[in-house]
């Protein structure tokens, strides 16, 4: 392990064998855990044409991995009084949980669960892939959202990643599939 240093607080970060980079900070007088993975799976990162995706599969890691539909796995996280919350960024895929420490093996378990084997239900698919052009629609009423979309467009040439919008636009989110996802899975993840 080598040293790090954050803002004064004393951290170790070590990499594992299979190139994870892991950094940790203990904290004695708390009985809580925060994790974050941090992954190289963001909104640049979308195929041409199928802007979107990045946000759509954050939003559905938690909605169906390996055996466990999506209520198994809420109630799970519930019952141990975690929280969850996945969220793609323009350059990467966050995903954050919170627990109490005597319960960090369950929770490494079902965390390794939604990043390895996300199922992505069709159903699950449908409703996201509703929901964000629900946001996108909202997004194109409110002032802010589309001055920022302006600048992007002045800023960044056609074609570049940061030109788009983080939840894609109507088109390209209706053209995301379940094996869009799942190579989009395959590739980054």
């Amino acid at each position: 392990m080598t040293p790090a240093r954050s803002s004064g607080i004393p951290a170790r970060s070590i990499r594992l064998d299979n190139g994870l980079q892991v950094i940790a900070r203990e904290n004695r007088a708390a009985r809580s855990v925060g994790l974050r993975v941090v992954l190289e799976a963001g909104c640049a990162f979308d195929p041409p044409g199928k802007e979107g995706t990045a946000a759509l599969l954050s939003d559905l890691l938690d909605r169906g991995a390996g055996s466990l539909p999506a209520e198994v796995i809420a109630e799970g996280f519930e019952f141990l009084g975690a929280s969850y919350v996945a969220h793609a960024r323009r350059d990467t895929l966050d995903v954050e949980i919170r627990l109490l420490s005597e319960h960090l093996p369950q929770i490494l378990d079902r965390l390794r669960l939604l990043l390895v084997e996300p199922t992505f239900p069709e159903e699950e698919v449908r409703r996201e892939k509703e929901s964000a052009l629900t946001a996108i629609a909202e997004r194109e009423q409110d002032t802010a959202s589309v001055a920022e979309e302006t600048l992007a467009a002045a800023l960044f040439p056609a074609g570049h990643p940061y030109r788009s919008p983080r939840l894609g636009t109507r088109e390209s989110v209706r053209g995301i599939g379940r094996d869009d996802l799942r190579a989009f899975h395959r590739a980054r993840v």
